[in-house]
């Protein structure tokens, strides 16, 4: 015979469940314990990431809990999606941003990819874990985007004609790519600066 009952102790905030057997025809007990929290619990917070423009980078986060749990990310407070400018308007191309993990969960990682990073993408990430217990908001990981080439716009390894148009289609809407001399704000000062490293190879 097999019996299943819940447990309520201080060890697990009252969330745990277990079964207990008996053989025939001895009824010799034999006790089976599984403890699994059943909101979520983040075990592994995700890490700060310094990344290059252009490169795949990722970032994850662990979590435990019971019933059906999802995740979803965020950039500086605000949802991803997945598909190119998930992150960002312009930004790379987001993968894992949310979705459902498998339940029970205990350790499974909730994983965020980005391909081709723009400087858009930099920011501060959170994932934010929920069943039907509640929610619970990871600590906030900073991901910064290096621009290793300004001449190099596109991130081709190349600099040409396509440059220049990202540049100043990135400029014009005063987004991160266009600040080239890295004070804040697109001007003129930026199209110099861009223009010395396109010249130079970079």
């Amino acid at each position: 015979m097999t019996f299943l009952a819940k447990r309520v102790d201080a060890s697990n905030d009252g969330q745990s469940w277990f079964t207990k057997e008996w053989g025939l025809p001895r009824f010799s007990p034999a006790l089976k314990v599984r403890l699994t929290p059943k909101c979520p619990q983040i075990l592994t917070q995700p890490n700060a990431l310094d990344a290059n423009f252009g490169s795949a980078l990722t970032l994850f986060a662990r979590v435990q809990g019971q019933a059906t749990l999802s995740a979803q990310w965020l950039r500086d407070g605000q949802p991803i999606t997945n598909g190119p400018g998930g992150a960002s308007p312009g930004g790379g191309t987001v993968s894992g941003a949310f979705g459902p993990l498998p339940s029970p969960t205990n350790g499974t990682p909730a994983t965020l990819t980005i391909t081709n990073a723009q400087p858009g993408d930099s920011g501060e990430y959170t994932a934010t874990f929920t069943n039907a217990c509640g929610s619970v908001t990871s600590d906030a990981a900073t991901l910064s985007i290096t621009i290793t080439c300004i001449g190099d716009a596109d991130g081709d390894g190349d600099t040409d004609s396509d440059d220049v148009v990202t540049f100043f289609t990135a400029w014009d809407n005063g987004d991160p790519l266009g600040d080239t001399d890295s004070d804040g704000d697109t001007d003129s000062d930026d199209i110099i600066v861009f223009f010395a490293a396109w010249d130079s190879g970079c």
